[in-house]
């Protein structure tokens, strides 16, 4: 087999969009050599996602413009969505003239909503290139457009069978291929980066003093997840209390409606969300998405956000369903307290819980740091390139 010196990385999300699936690829590909990879994407000025140029991967960009279809007349999400899986061969033929001109071994693939892992697979099948492919989550069961959805299910077990090697974020999701295609899959923690920054040292982390007992959440949110809906009613109890719930999103206009007085919505940088998390008293990691969300997906779901919710030296509160991968990693690291119902009183005693037990605090954050050492992005980032380059 001939040894492979440089890979080319599809995706339709990668940085500098502050997307789970770009930080990520961030966090992973930031300790590949520069020459060993370079990078087919989508355009991301097209999206409305917050960027950020700090986190643009020191790589060879390759950028081709598929239409978002966003015409007044075509409402139907599912015919936007053909629309774009009609440039499949377009990106297909632009992936064949990238592999020449870098002369690339192997391509690298990620699941998303658009076609470029579909694409990914037919450039590996034309090219006779090695396909590796990281599974971000349960692809087939985590879209919730109708035509995605069945594009991904009729892809995803050939995908995943051609690849010289499956990537995945969490055991239960390592489970659930191996039991349902026989597929075996090497687990990469969702990652973050251990090296200090100066924004972030000159702040004087952690000495801010507020007047509220802050919770922050950092990450993707809109109006119709299910946690948001039930955290606002909580909130609206604990305004006495002098409870503040921060949410720190990509895109505000998903939450334009949030009204409650004692939360405040941001949309910050990457390094001012970090230093946003570090100076909160409680960091809220809900798994209650949608109402229709499917049941494996919050079995087999780990955010993105949860290496830096680790690192960070502050407290977690975990509010998700008993049989969900995060729940049940949290209690059996102790790292966080566990809210399992959807339960108001639940949640609002657990916040309570956590604003006047002081010892509970420093354990839990004991815990985490502990587990943290298991995410480490250079660690995780060191498994995919000894399987890629032999290593």
């Amino acid at each position: 087999m001939k040894k492979i010196k440089k890979i080319l990385l599809m995706s339709e999300f990668t940085p500098p969009v502050l997307e789970g699936i770009a930080i990520m690829l961030y966090n992973l590909f930031s300790f590949f050599p520069s020459d060993s990879v370079c990078l087919f994407t989508d355009d991301p000025s097209k999206r409305k996602s917050k960027q950020d140029e700090k986190l643009r991967l020191p790589f060879k960009h390759y950028i081709l413009r598929v239409p978002n279809f966003s015409f007044a007349f075509l409402r139907s999400s599912n015919v936007r969505a053909f629309l774009q899986y009609c440039w499949l061969p377009i990106i297909i033929m632009r992936g064949i003239w990238i592999m020449g001109k870098e002369r690339g071994d192997a391509i690298f693939g990620v699941n998303s909503r658009g076609p470029y892992l579909v694409a990914a697979y037919y450039l590996h099948r034309i090219t006779r290139r090695l396909l590796y492919v990281y599974m971000f989550d349960l692809w087939s069961k985590n879209l919730e457009n109708s035509f995605q959805s069945k594009v991904a299910q009729i892809y995803e077990e050939r995908i995943l069978k051609s690849a010289e090697k499956v990537f995945v974020m969490s055991e239960k999701l390592a489970s659930y291929y191996k039991n349902k295609y026989s597929v075996d899959s090497e687990i990469i923690n969702h990652s973050y980066i251990n090296h200090p920054q100066k924004e972030l040292i000159d702040t004087n982390l952690g000495s801010e003093e507020h007047d509220y007992f802050e919770i922050a959440f950092t990450g993707v949110a809109t109006s119709d997840f299910t946690w948001l809906q039930l955290i606002r009613a909580v909130m609206v109890d604990l305004v006495e209390e002098k409870v503040r719930l921060k949410l720190c999103v990509p895109v505000i206009e998903y939450v334009k409606d949030i009204k409650e007085k004692n939360i405040v919505v941001k949309s910050l940088s990457r390094d001012k969300a970090i230093i946003e998390q570090k100076q909160s008293d409680v960091l809220f990691l809900p798994m209650f998405l949608r109402a229709n969300c499917a049941k494996e997906v919050l079995e087999t779901a780990s955010p993105s956000k949860l290496g830096e919710y680790l690192i960070s030296g502050v407290p977690i509160l975990v509010f998700a369903p008993h049989y969900s991968y995060i729940s049940e990693y949290a209690i059996k690291g102790q790292w966080a307290l566990v809210v399992n119902n959807y339960d108001k009183k639940e949640l609002r005693s657990a916040i309570l819980r956590l604003k006047n037990d002081n010892n509970l605090r420093k354990t839990l954050v004991t815990n985490a740091l502990r587990t943290a050492v298991d995410h480490d992005a250079r660690i995780e980032s060191e498994k995919i390139q000894k399987h890629i380059f032999k290593i």
